[in-house]
Protein backbone atom coordinates (compact mmCIF):
# COMPACT_ATOMS: atom_id res chain seq x y z
CA UNK A 1 0.00 0.00 0.00
CA UNK A 2 1.60 3.24 -0.86
CA UNK A 3 0.29 6.80 0.75
CA UNK A 4 0.39 10.15 -0.08
CA UNK A 5 -0.35 12.92 1.95
CA UNK A 6 -2.13 15.88 0.05
CA UNK A 7 -1.81 19.48 0.99
CA UNK A 8 -3.96 20.44 -1.55
CA UNK A 9 -4.72 23.99 -2.22
CA UNK A 10 -8.13 22.79 -0.46
CA UNK A 11 -6.24 22.05 2.44
CA UNK A 12 -4.39 25.12 2.87
CA UNK A 13 -7.39 26.93 2.80
CA UNK A 14 -8.37 25.40 5.57
CA UNK A 15 -5.38 26.38 7.52
CA UNK A 16 -5.75 29.77 6.47
CA UNK A 17 -8.51 30.79 4.34
CA UNK A 18 -6.30 32.95 2.40
CA UNK A 19 -6.27 35.41 5.94
CA UNK A 20 -2.69 35.72 6.20
CA UNK A 21 -1.50 35.81 2.64
CA UNK A 22 -3.86 38.03 1.04
CA UNK A 23 -3.25 40.18 4.21
CA UNK A 24 -1.38 43.62 2.84
CA UNK A 25 1.79 42.44 4.45
CA UNK A 26 2.06 39.43 2.77
CA UNK A 27 -0.23 39.58 -0.21
CA UNK A 28 2.37 40.85 -2.67
CA UNK A 29 4.36 37.70 -2.07
CA UNK A 30 1.56 35.51 -3.39
CA UNK A 31 0.16 38.22 -6.51
CA UNK A 32 1.22 35.65 -8.82
CA UNK A 33 1.26 32.01 -6.62
CA UNK A 34 -0.07 29.21 -7.86
CA UNK A 35 0.55 25.62 -6.36
CA UNK A 36 3.58 24.03 -8.06
CA UNK A 37 2.49 20.41 -8.11
CA UNK A 38 -0.67 18.64 -9.52
CA UNK A 39 -3.38 16.68 -7.71
CA UNK A 40 -5.22 14.09 -9.02
CA UNK A 41 -8.61 12.40 -8.43
CA UNK A 42 -8.85 9.34 -8.23
CA UNK A 43 -9.41 8.29 -11.63
CA UNK A 44 -6.25 9.73 -12.68
CA UNK A 45 -3.88 8.08 -10.64
CA UNK A 46 -5.74 4.52 -11.36
CA UNK A 47 -4.60 6.03 -15.48
CA UNK A 48 -1.15 6.66 -14.06
CA UNK A 49 -0.72 3.15 -12.40
CA UNK A 50 -1.53 1.52 -15.19
CA UNK A 51 0.62 3.40 -17.15
CA UNK A 52 3.83 2.91 -14.88
CA UNK A 53 2.70 -1.22 -15.19
CA UNK A 54 0.64 -1.15 -12.17
CA UNK A 55 -2.52 -2.97 -11.56
CA UNK A 56 -4.54 -0.69 -8.97
CA UNK A 57 -6.14 -2.95 -6.42
CA UNK A 58 -7.71 0.01 -4.77
CA UNK A 59 -7.43 3.67 -5.17
CA UNK A 60 -8.96 6.16 -2.57
CA UNK A 61 -8.75 9.64 -0.95
CA UNK A 62 -9.51 9.54 2.88
CA UNK A 63 -9.83 12.51 4.92
CA UNK A 64 -8.00 12.31 8.05
CA UNK A 65 -7.20 14.98 10.85
CA UNK A 66 -3.76 15.52 11.38
CA UNK A 67 -2.81 16.60 15.33
CA UNK A 68 0.26 18.82 16.45
CA UNK A 69 0.78 19.62 19.80
CA UNK A 70 0.28 23.29 20.41
CA UNK A 71 1.54 26.01 18.33
CA UNK A 72 4.74 24.60 18.00
CA UNK A 73 3.67 21.49 16.39
CA UNK A 74 2.39 23.35 13.86
CA UNK A 75 4.66 25.40 13.24
CA UNK A 76 7.06 23.17 12.42
CA UNK A 77 5.04 21.27 10.27
CA UNK A 78 5.23 24.42 8.12
CA UNK A 79 8.43 25.10 8.60
CA UNK A 80 9.01 21.78 7.07
CA UNK A 81 6.38 21.15 4.18
CA UNK A 82 5.00 24.26 3.42
CA UNK A 83 8.25 25.24 1.26
CA UNK A 84 6.39 26.04 -1.78
CA UNK A 85 4.33 28.79 0.29
CA UNK A 86 7.40 30.08 2.88
CA UNK A 87 9.80 29.96 0.39
CA UNK A 88 8.24 33.18 -1.70
CA UNK A 89 8.88 34.95 1.59
CA UNK A 90 12.39 36.80 1.88
CA UNK A 91 14.46 34.12 4.51
CA UNK A 92 14.06 37.47 7.35
CA UNK A 93 10.82 37.39 7.02
CA UNK A 94 10.14 33.75 6.75
CA UNK A 95 9.54 33.12 10.66
CA UNK A 96 7.01 36.17 11.36
CA UNK A 97 4.97 35.02 8.45
CA UNK A 98 5.33 31.67 9.84
CA UNK A 99 4.22 32.78 13.31
CA UNK A 100 1.22 34.77 11.61
CA UNK A 101 -0.04 31.66 9.55
CA UNK A 102 0.04 29.76 13.16
CA UNK A 103 -1.81 32.47 14.92
CA UNK A 104 -4.61 32.75 12.36
CA UNK A 105 -4.73 28.96 11.72
CA UNK A 106 -5.18 28.93 15.59
CA UNK A 107 -7.67 31.34 15.69
CA UNK A 108 -9.58 29.41 12.67
CA UNK A 109 -8.82 25.97 14.71
CA UNK A 110 -8.44 26.21 18.37
CA UNK A 111 -6.67 24.03 20.58
CA UNK A 112 -8.35 21.04 22.40
CA UNK A 113 -8.57 21.15 26.57
CA UNK A 114 -4.75 18.76 25.82
CA UNK A 115 -3.40 21.82 23.71
CA UNK A 116 -3.83 19.81 20.53
CA UNK A 117 -4.91 21.20 17.34
CA UNK A 118 -6.66 19.41 14.91
CA UNK A 119 -6.48 20.25 10.67
CA UNK A 120 -8.55 18.39 7.89
CA UNK A 121 -6.47 16.78 5.77
CA UNK A 122 -6.07 14.70 2.68
CA UNK A 123 -5.04 11.19 2.32
CA UNK A 124 -4.57 9.51 -0.72
CA UNK A 125 -4.20 5.27 -0.54
CA UNK A 126 -3.03 3.32 -3.37
CA UNK A 127 -2.44 -0.64 -3.26
CA UNK A 128 -2.10 -1.95 -6.63
CA UNK A 129 0.35 -5.26 -7.76
CA UNK A 130 3.39 -5.32 -10.65
CA UNK A 131 2.26 -7.41 -13.86
CA UNK A 132 5.12 -9.65 -14.65
CA UNK A 133 4.36 -9.17 -18.83
CA UNK A 134 5.69 -5.69 -18.07
CA UNK A 135 8.45 -6.26 -16.50
CA UNK A 136 9.75 -8.76 -19.33
CA UNK A 137 9.33 -11.42 -16.55
CA UNK A 138 6.74 -13.45 -18.37
CA UNK A 139 4.52 -14.02 -21.29
CA UNK A 140 0.98 -13.66 -19.64
CA UNK A 141 -0.19 -11.57 -16.96
CA UNK A 142 0.41 -12.34 -13.66
CA UNK A 143 0.75 -10.39 -10.47
CA UNK A 144 3.07 -9.99 -8.32
CA UNK A 145 1.83 -7.96 -4.83
CA UNK A 146 3.52 -4.82 -4.29
CA UNK A 147 5.28 -4.84 -0.83
CA UNK A 148 4.57 -1.93 1.68
CA UNK A 149 6.89 0.90 1.54
CA UNK A 150 7.81 4.38 2.92
CA UNK A 151 7.21 7.38 0.36
CA UNK A 152 9.62 10.72 0.09
CA UNK A 153 7.45 13.60 1.05
CA UNK A 154 7.25 14.74 -2.60
CA UNK A 155 5.94 11.33 -4.52
CA UNK A 156 7.34 11.01 -7.78
CA UNK A 157 5.20 9.61 -10.59
CA UNK A 158 6.22 11.60 -13.23
CA UNK A 159 4.60 11.99 -16.32
CA UNK A 160 2.94 8.15 -16.12
CA UNK A 161 4.51 6.94 -19.01
CA UNK A 162 5.60 3.24 -19.54
CA UNK A 163 9.18 4.17 -18.83
CA UNK A 164 8.89 6.74 -15.76
CA UNK A 165 9.09 5.11 -12.35
CA UNK A 166 7.40 5.85 -8.82
CA UNK A 167 9.70 6.26 -6.26
CA UNK A 168 9.53 4.26 -3.19
CA UNK A 169 12.10 4.13 0.04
Amino acid sequence: MLQFPLFTPREMSKLDSGQVMKTPKWSNYFDDFSWPCAFYEVDEYKSLLEKCGLKPQRVELKQIHMSFQGKEGLTGFIRSTLNAITARIPEELRQEFIRDLVDKSVENNPPDSRGSIYLPHMLLEAEASVCRDYLGKSDHRESIPVAAAKMPQKPAITSGCPGDKISAL
